[in-house]
């Protein structure tokens, strides 16, 4: 059910901080200095060690739509679901969430939000990944709206894996939470939750870089292991049986499987490869088993029994599609000798 907005409806920004005191102030700015000014920032400080707090309450006192909200070090999930509980109190009735040490167009909310005032319930654009500052921006003049449907969805990387470049509606993420203990991918589990959950959710793509990732290299993004995505695989397994709709369920185990084989693949440079890729094994007829049972229609589903027969195939399909994977081999070699 779509819930209509007001004329000029608050929007709220989640912006998760640990320790980033060196990007924080241009981060907060470009979402401040916006063409969209009804907006409310919630800072969350996840126990930061740095400068970082001295620098929000700086801003804080000087603009009111900044709200600094601290908490012992309990991860991002923990802190994004204390800015959404705090969003949710201040009424905000679109929300989106930005990294700490990313940047955003002058016109990001304004134009998202023209997805969400058309009556989609998630409004997403297109980002530009990058490692040096520029505030340089090109100029929005028409905005070219079009709708996804869950195939569109499982094509687009930045659509279904990343929570920032996007507004909710309220009404579709009001029930939806971060997951606690998912160090990698949660904020896919996120917007996994919130498709599977919602009926006939709407979701636009505006093709237009308006969100900056700066890519450094103490990020978590750089950090992650086999584990850590087994343990995103096993939620998204756990949601399955919640799952009715044959489409969504194909949608899920498209993400189960792909995950897994890529789990299979990390795991091989670890030192418990063999624990792992047992599990991984498992975790795999575990959902051909669904897929099997309910007769899911899947488009890759000869490659993907390929995959998971022979782990090799995939290695040799990462390699083709990604010449930068030789290079990150040869690095995870050098960490395990």
């Amino acid at each position: 059910m779509i819930y209509s907005l007001t004329k000029n409806p608050l929007v709220g920004i989640i912006v998760p901080i640990y320790n980033t005191a060196e990007y924080i102030e241009r981060c907060l700015l470009s979402i401040l200095n916006n063409t969209y000014s009804n907006i409310k920032v919630f800072c969350i400080d996840d126990g930061s060690d740095d400068e970082s707090p001295d620098i929000i309450q700086k801003l804080v006192a000087s603009d009111k739509r900044v709200v600094l909200i601290r908490q012992e070090n309990s991860g991002v999930s923990v802190a994004r679901n204390k800015g959404l509980e705090f969003a949710f109190e201040e009424n905000c009735e679109v929300i989106g969430f930005v990294d700490s040490d990313d940047w955003v167009h002058p016109k990001y909310i304004e134009t998202l939000l023209s997805g969400i005032m058309d009556g989609y319930d998630v409004s997403v654009c297109n980002c530009e990944r990058t490692t040096t500052f520029s505030n340089e921006y090109c100029d929005i003049k028409n905005i070219d709206i079009v709708e996804y449907d869950l195939e569109c969805i499982q094509n687009n990387q930045i659509v279904k894996k990343y929570i920032w470049g996007r507004l909710f509606r309220r009404s579709a993420i009001e029930k939806v939470r971060f997951t606690k203990g998912i160090n990698i991918n949660e904020d896919t589990l996120f917007n996994i939750i919130t498709i599977v959950s919602n009926n006939d959710l709407r979701l636009c793509w505006i093709n237009e870089k308006l969100y900056f990732y700066f890519n450094r290299e103490k990020s978590l993004l750089h950090s992650f292991t086999g584990q850590d995505l087994i343990g995103f695989i096993k939620e998204c397994i756990n949601l399955l049986s919640c799952i009715c709709e044959k489409n969504k369920k194909s949608f899920l185990i498209n993400i189960i499987l792909t995950n897994t084989f890529n789990a299979r693949y990390i795991s091989k440079f670890e030192v418990d490869f063999l624990k792992n890729d047992i599990i991984c094994k498992d975790l795999l007829k575990e959902t051909w088993k669904i897929v099997k049972k309910d007769k899911i229609k899947l488009k890759n589903k000869f490659i993907f029994r390929l995959f998971s027969i022979f782990p090799l195939l995939y290695r040799l399909f990462r390699i083709v599609t990604d010449r930068t994977i030789l290079d990150w081999e040869k690095q995870q070699k050098s960490l395990n000798k």
